[in-house]
C-alpha cells in the first residue's frame, strides 16, 4: 500500500474516531439497555448487588447472569469521572475502537492480506449496527474485544517453549471467561475453539495429537477455575448455579432457547447449504487458508442457532466482524470471484451511505437532542431528592437532582403500576410526547391524582443537514419532548 493510501486512511480513522466521539452524548437518547444496566451499575455501587431497580416491579430479583467486570468498571469511571451520559457510554465506545485495531491482528493470523485485513475492518466500522452500537452505552464491545484477545494468545501459543506456550494457553481460558462473565451471549463464539479441537484431533496423529489435545485441557482448566470462582462468590456453589440457571426464563429468551428458536429451521438450511459449497469451493486450499473457515463458519452459525434477534435485531453487531471476515477472505483471496468482489463491494456501499445519512442526521438533530439544553429545561420543574415515574429519556435528568426513579417500560401491568405508584405517593410523572401509554394512565391514576404542571415542546432549529433530512418522505422523531405531571394527593 503506498503512502499516500495510508496517509488517507489514517486521516479517515481519524475523522471516524472524532465524529463518534463528538456525538456520543446526542444520539440515541437514553434508552431501555442503557438505562438498565446503569441502573445495576448504581445498585452495585450503593451495596453491592445487582438489582435492576429501575424496573423492580418488572424484574425484582438480582440480575445474576452478567459477571461483574463491566459493572465494576462502570463504577470505577462513574466515581473517577463523574455522572452522566458520555461516561456510561465511553466504555463501550473506546472498547468497540479497541476491537476493531484487534479484528486486524486477527484478520492477519487468518492469513489475510494486509489490504483484506483493512477492508474487514473498514467493512465492520461502517456496519450500521456497528456503529449504533458503539454509542449504546452496553459492554458488547469489551466481550467481544475479550474474545478477539483470547483467539491472539490462542494463536501466539504457536511455536513457542512448552512453559511460554502453556502460559498463553492458560491466558486463552482467562480471556474466553471474561468475555462471558461480560455478557453471557459470547458463548455462541465459543464453537470457534470446538472446531480447532476437532480439526486437530482429526487432521493430527501420533504424539502431536496429544499435544494438542493438552492445549484444550490447559484452556478449559483455566477457564473452568475463574468461572468457578465466580459462581463461588456468587451463588455459593454449584448446586445453587444450576438452580439459578433453571428458573431464569429471561437468560434461556436471550440465548434463544424459547419459541424463536423453533422457527429457524429456514436459516439452519441456509448455512449448511453455505457451508457445503464453500467447502467444496475452497477444499483444495484448505490446508494452507482454513484458519479463516475455523474461525469464522461456526461462530456464525452459532450466533444464528442461539441469539434470539440476533439475524434481524440489533445484537447481529456480534456477529459483523466474522462475517466481515468471511466475506473478503473469501471473496478477494480465496474464490477471487468477480460477482463474489462486486457483491462484498455492493454491500460495504450500501452500508456507507446508511453511515452517511444517520450521520447527517445526528448532526442535523443535535440541538434537540442536546442533553444539557434539556435537562435545563426540564429539571426546574423537578424537586430534588423526590421520586419519579417517568420514561427512560428522562433518567439522567431526575438522577442528576437526586430522584428515585421508575421506569415505564416492562415493568409490571398498568393495576401493579398504579398500586405502587399511589401506595408510595411517586412525586412526579414524566411521559415522552406520543407515549402509547399515556392513554392508559391517565384513566387509571393521573386524571384523578396528578396535575400536569409543564408541556415541554420540540425545539425547532434550521440548519443545512435539517434541511435535507425534512424534505425526506420518512420522519425520524424522537426527542426530549414530554408531559411532567406533579401528585396532588
Amino acid at each position: 500500500m503506498s503512502k499516500k493510501y495510508r496517509l488517507a486512511l489514517w486521516l479517515l480513522a481519524v475523522i471516524y474516531v472524532v465524529y463518534h466521539l463528538a456525538t456520543l452524548i446526542y444520539s440515541p437518547l437514553p434508552w431501555f439497555d442503557e438505562i438498565t444496566f446503569l441502573s445495576m451499575t448504581e445498585s452495585y455501587m450503593k451495596d453491592g448487588t445487582l438489582f435492576e431497580k429501575v424496573r423492580i416491579l418488572g424484574e425484582p430479583a438480582e440480575k445474576l447472569n452478567y459477571g461483574p467486570i463491566y459493572f465494576v468498571w462502570q463504577a470505577f469511571m462513574i466515581k473517577t469521572f463523574g455522572y452522566g451520559i458520555f461516561t456510561v457510554r465511553i466504555t463501550n465506545m473506546l472498547f468497540g475502537f479497541l476491537s476493531l485495531f484487534l479484528l486486524y491482528k486477527t484478520a492477519l493470523k487468518l492469513r489475510l492480506r494486509n489490504e483484506l485485513a483493512i477492508a474487514a475492518v473498514v467493512f465492520t466500522a461502517i456496519e450500521p449496527n456497528f456503529n449504533q452500537f458503539l454509542h449504546s452505552g452496553r459492554m458488547d464491545f469489551i466481550g467481544l474485544s475479550f474474545f478477539f484477545l483470547a483467539y491472539l494468545s490462542f494463536r501466539s501459543s504457536e511455536n513457542k517453549s512448552r512453559t511460554t506456550s502453556y502460559f498463553f494457553l492458560a491466558i486463552t481460558g482467562v480471556l474466553l471467561c471474561s468475555s462471558i462473565l461480560t455478557n453471557p451471549r459470547f458463548v455462541y463464539a465459543f464453537p470457534v475453539f470446538i472446531a480447532y479441537f476437532l480439526y486437530e484431533m482429526i487432521a493430527l496423529g501420533g504424539p502431536d495429537r496429544l499435544k494438542a489435545f493438552m492445549k484444550y485441557v490447559i484452556i478449559g482448566v483455566s477457564f473452568a477455575l475463574v468461572y468457578y470462582l465466580w459462581i463461588y462468590l456468587t451463588f455459593g456453589g454449584i448446586t445453587e448455579y444450576i438452580d439459578f440457571t433453571r428458573k431464569a426464563a429471561y437468560l434461556k429468551d436471550h440465548l434463544g432457547m424459547g419459541t424463536h428458536f423453533r422457527i429457524r429451521y429456514n436459516l439452519f438450511i441456509f448455512l449448511f447449504s453455505f457451508i457445503v459449497v464453500g467447502y467444496f469451493g475452497i477444499k483444495d486450499r484448505f490446508k494452507t487458508d482454513g484458519h479463516l473457515a475455523l474461525f469464522t463458519v461456526p461462530a456464525i452459525a452459532s450466533f444464528v442457532a442461539i441469539v434470539n434477534g440476533g439475524v434481524e435485531g440489533r445484537y447481529f453487531t456480534l456477529a459483523i466482524p466474522f462475517v466481515a471476515l468471511l466475506l473478503v477472505g473469501f471473496s478477494f483471496q480465496l474464490l477471487e470471484n468477480r460477482a463474489f468482489k462486486y457483491a462484498t463491494g455492493a454491500i460495504a456501499l450500501m452500508f456507507a451511505g446508511v453511515f452517511v445519512f444517520k450521520a447527517a442526521y445526528i448532526v442535523s438533530t443535535i440541538p434537540q437532542h442536546d442533553p444539557v439544553r434539556n435537562e435545563k429545561r426540564i429539571s426546574p420543574y423537578l424537586e430534588s431528592n423526590s421520586s419519579v415515574f417517568g420514561d427512560f429519556e428522562f433518567y439522567y435528568i431526575a438522577r442528576k437532582k437526586n430522584c428515585s426513579y421508575l421506569t415505564t417500560q416492562m415493568n409490571g401491568s398498568v393495576p401493579e403500576l398504579t398500586e405502587y405508584i399511589l401506595s408510595n405517593k411517586i412525586q412526579y410523572v414524566m411521559l415522552k410526547k406520543g407515549s402509547d401509554m399515556k392513554q392508559y394512565y391517565e384513566p387509571a391514576f393521573l386524571n384523578d391524582h396528578y396535575q400536569l404542571i409543564a408541556t415541554i415542546e420540540d425545539e425547532s432549529y434550521s440548519n443545512f443537514f435539517g434541511t435535507i433530512i425534512n424534505r425526506l418522505p420518512y420522519k425520524i422523531s424522537d426527542s426530549y419532548s414530554c408531559y411532567i405531571y406533579k401528585f396532588k394527593g
